[in-house]
């Protein structure tokens, strides 16, 4: 009976798998044993010491026959053999002998052959021992003989035959090349058809054999005709037809045979040549079409290949996949782009060729879909690069606000879809497009609200009513959307509790909303003043001399962002109850608190001043209800620290300390009474004695700092207090009397000196109530009561 050879190298193969598995078995039984007899022994009752040593002692080497399953499978103790026993014991020693006695110790002797081959063939041509068509005529010979010792070994030693078969095609190619290229025996034509004879014998030999090795030796030597033939005669057309052939021959293999070191080989050469041919033989008007027409069936060929052998085999999707349909999807998008960028009437396209990226791999998800070819991960991984280059043909093909739109509104679209699908890879893909959108907002902004004197009158939108505006309620719309379906119970995330992804979108959404809503009208508030400014008379004029305008501009946006962070505390106390928000929320306002004080009442001198300047150089800006927008800040200043005094007792957010908040409102009380103080000093044109003026105020505010630490036990108003009144004794000493006369001097000395005796008197009289107070300097209790009492109860 004929015998099969495939049949019986699969029947070995299968065998040699089945004994691995049972030494494997072997030493998983028993070690599952001893956990048995591990566990029975714990359950027993424990024995004494002197039991446990009789026990130990008599274990016996085999244990004898009887009914008790416990002593027929008694293992003995500390029998788990070594590493190195282990390996010696079984047969994978064999295994290791076998791969190096049978196929590494002939792959080398067959390349040592064919090095000595060419060793041999160079020292006959150097010194001319033979002639040049008897040497090639040699080569041949000793090429065919061992490939006709290939196929007599190929029944019997399979493995064997076929490194001989492998050496045998490498001699003949290089047999070959010799002989076409230092004795040119015959032309190129007949040179090129026999390494193609070779090469396509190669691939039946290696599909004959089931053998990887002799097709990636043959793709090699096929890679290497056109350069070992060429004749630099630039015919770049045909190189790629060529190549086409070879892929196509490599794409009709994967369905048959899961040779993927072949497809990543070919995969490989081929972009590395046509990238070199970009970078160095591309000449525009010679190849534009050329160029694209083969990088397209380069990249189609490619992505068929990988689904051919990913598709029917339902593999699961690795990294070396992952890197590969990226690699071969951004090559062609990165050449297509340059080809296209670089033509004189091509670059309108350049959006739609991003486009069509995502048309391609939209119809292979849907193939996969459809028919239930592959597992998930690859259909949603195809997919997300549809995604990919959709979103990279906005920027390419619009400009300005549609880029920002579409990809905020990509991005709620994904949310939405994975939320609704449950599809965890949609919802990674939000974050990294609502930064892109985010970016791409402050870009129009900044483009948007850049105007000058010198921008014409129709490029200047009107404030509220322009796009820019527009984009910018409808990105916090989109945002706000993805923030509900966060915050709801009813779709939950797709991604795990403690995820990356997850976890950035919780915090990033609601932030990015914040700051959209809170920019978005504050730059229209500025351009509307910067507007007014430009638009005034006599602007054009250098220097220029009138900042009201632009004065306004920074009151007004103090004023909106204690307007702004007096709603959201609002809301969060109210509604959301957040406490990441509350503390975030009371540190802005802290910030916005400070910013009037700093800012706002630094403008609003300066604006002061603007009006009350002589009629002479009165500017043409200064208006007397100026003066009054000192008195709005005030209100909105004392409803934002009302709203902050009561966030902070929030449930939610729960701050014990008062001293915080106290601190901030005495100082805010005391720079607007100091303010308040010089402004009316100035409008009654007794400038010169507000030096004075703030001395006597800040030593009456130390007065009553004091008698509110006394009256409320709270220490660090008294140590306020004192600090206070040192700053203002060292401000009259060293800055206020060298510019005062002797009545001036006289009257603030006399009343700092009365102040302090009347602190004096203060503490004398209440020093019981000021002694029986907790030592700490700083009282942090939520109610100001002195704790010492209780502490006396408790003693």
């Amino acid at each position: 009976m004929e015998q099969d050879p495939d049949k019986f190298d699969e029947l070995t193969e299968r065998l040699n798998l089945l004994l691995r598995k049972q030494d494997r078995l072997q030493v998983e039984a028993h070690r599952l044993r001893q956990e048995i007899e591990l566990l029975k022994k714990q359950q027993r009752q424990e024995p004494t010491p002197k039991e446990k040593e009789g026990i130990t002692a008599s274990v016996p080497v085999s244990a004898p026959s009887g009914p008790s399953v416990s002593q027929e499978r008694m293992p003995l103790p500390k029998s788990t053999p070594s590493l190195w026993s282990r390996w010696t014991s079984s047969r994978q020693n064999i295994e290791w002998e076998k791969f190096i006695g049978e196929n590494l110790v002939s792959k080398i002797g067959i390349l040592i052959t064919v090095i000595g081959v060419a060793f041999g063939a160079k020292y006959a041509i150097d010194n001319e021992l033979i002639s040049p068509l008897t040497r090639i005529v040699l080569g041949y010979l000793a090429g065919i003989g061992l490939l006709g010792l290939a196929i007599r070994l190929k029944e019997k030693y399979r493995n064997f035959s076929a490194v001989l078969l492998s050496g045998a095609l490498a001699i003949m190619y290089i047999i070959t090349y010799f002989a076409y290229n230092y004795y040119a025996l015959f032309p190129q034509a007949i040179a090129f058809a026999l390494m193609v004879l070779l090469t396509a014998f190669s691939v039946l030999a290696a599909w004959h054999y089931n053998q990887q090795i002799i097709a990636l030796m043959g793709l090699v030597g096929a890679y290497g005709v056109p350069f070992l033939l060429s004749e630099d005669s630039g015919n770049v057309q045909f190189l790629f037809i060529y190549m086409a052939v070879i892929n196509a021959g490599i794409l009709a293999i994967a369905f048959r045979k899961s040779w993927k070191l072949l497809f990543h080989a070919a995969f490989w050469l081929t972009w590395l040549i046509f990238s070199w041919w970009a970078a160095d033989g591309y000449r525009q008007d010679e190849h534009f079409g050329l160029g694209l027409t083969f990088l397209s069936i380069f990249y189609l060929l490619f992505y068929a290949t990988f689904l051919a052998y990913k598709i029917p085999a339902r593999e699961p999707f690795s990294r070396m996949d992952v890197v590969l349909l990226l690699t071969n999807s951004f090559i062609f998008f990165g050449f297509g782009y340059k080809l296209l960028d670089g033509h004189p009437g091509a670059e309108q396209y350049l959006g739609i060729f991003a486009v069509v990226n995502a048309l391609i791999h939209f119809l292979v998800g849907k193939m996969i879909q459809r028919a239930a070819l592959a597992e998930k991960s690859l259909f949603y991984f195809v997919i997300g690069l549809v995604l990919v280059f959709l979103t990279l043909a906005v920027p390419i093909q619009l400009d300005g606000n549609w880029v920002t739109l579409l990809w905020v509104g990509e991005a709620a679209l994904l949310f939405w879809l994975g939320r609704t699908r449950q599809v965890a890879a949609f919802e990674r893909m939000v974050l990294p497009l609502i930064v892109l959108a985010f970016i791409s907002l402050l870009q129009d902004w900044s483009n948007a609200y850049d105007v000058s004197l010198y921008t014409p009158v129709e490029d200047r939108p009107t404030p509220i009513l322009n796009i820019q505006f527009l984009s910018s309620i409808l990105f916090a719309a989109a945002v706000g959307f993805m923030v509900w379906l966060q915050q709801g119970k009813q779709l939950a995330s797709p991604l795990p509790e403690r995820n990356f992804w997850r976890n950035s979108l919780r915090y990033v959404l609601p932030a990015v909303l914040i700051l959209v809503l809170f920019y978005g009208f504050q730059v229209e508030l500025q351009y509307y003043w910067r507007l007014q400014e430009i638009q005034q008379p006599g602007y054009a004029e250098y220097p220029i001399t009138d900042y009201t305008f632009r004065r306004l501009g920074n009151i007004w946006g103090v004023y909106y962002a204690i307007i702004f962070l007096g709603l959201l505390s609002w809301i969060n106390m109210t509604r959301i109850k957040n406490r990441l928000l509350g503390w975030i929320n009371l540190g802005l306002n802290v910030i916005a608190v400070l910013s009037f004080l700093v800012i706002a009442l630094y403008e609003l001198g300066k604006l002061h001043v603007s009006y009350a300047i002589d009629d002479q150089t009165v500017l043409a800006s200064a208006d007397h209800s100026h003066t009054y927008l000192r008195y709005v800040g005030y209100i909105l200043l004392a409803g934002l620290l009302y709203i902050t005094n009561r966030y902070r007792r929030a449930p939610f957010v729960n701050i014990t300390s008062n001293w915080p908040f106290d601190a901030l409102l005495h100082l805010t009380a005391l720079s607007c009474s100091s303010s308040e103080l010089v402004y009316w000093l100035s409008i009654y044109n007794a400038d010169s004695g507000y030096k004075l003026g703030l001395s006597i105020l800040w030593g009456v505010y130390s007065l009553l700092l004091i008698s509110l630490g006394i009256a409320q036990r709270k220490a660090y108003l008294r140590v306020a207090a004192i600090v206070l009144f040192a700053i203002t004794l060292i401000k009259l000493f060293f800055y206020d009397i060298a510019h005062l006369n002797t009545i001036s001097k006289t009257i603030v000395l006399l009343a700092l000196g009365g102040l302090l005796l009347l602190i004096s008197f203060l503490y004398n009289k209440f020093t019981t109530v000021i002694g029986d107070e907790a030592p700490s300097v700083f009282d942090i209790s939520s109610d100001g009561e002195d704790k010492s009492e209780h502490g006396k109860d408790e003693n």
